[in-house]
């Protein structure tokens, strides 16, 4: 589990980098606070979905499902912070006047429509056979 962790842990760093120097019209403290932020509401998200799709799943022990929708979560939390952050540079272009507000709700209304169809229906299953997948090998 300290490989998965770790490499939990650089993808975030991975993400943090990319998102702090995506968005140069904000300040500093409002990039922290919108990388904490952003990386809650992920983490959350996908525990939700972890928890939905492994919803009614049997198995002769719970600690080994409780195992393997943690590794799930943790690599796949980082990686939809890859997908979902990056809307931090619209923001920042909307600070600094490079994109109207009305363009940025565009983007924002079609990148959650996205986000929806793309992470809520298709990570679900994903997750589902990702555990399933760890329950049959039982090889970690």
């Amino acid at each position: 589990m300290i490989v998965i962790i770790m490499i939990s842990l650089i993808l975030y760093i991975i993400v943090a980098f990319s998102t702090y120097k995506a968005m140069p019209e904000i300040d500093k403290q409002r990039k922290y606070v919108y990388i904490i932020v952003g990386f809650i509401i992920v983490f959350l998200i996908t525990y939700i979905l972890a928890s939905i799709s492994l919803m009614g799943k049997d198995v002769q022990d719970a600690e080994i499902l409780n195992i393997a929708k943690k590794t799930a979560i943790y690599l796949i939390a980082p990686i939809n912070s890859l997908i979902l952050m990056p809307i931090g540079n619209s923001i920042s272009k909307t600070k600094g006047k490079r994109l109207t507000k009305q363009k940025l709700k565009k983007r924002l209304l079609i990148w959650m429509i996205v986000f929806i169809v793309c992470i809520v229906f298709f990570e679900q299953s994903y997750i589902k056979n990702f555990v399933e997948g760890l329950l049959v090998s039982k090889t970690w």
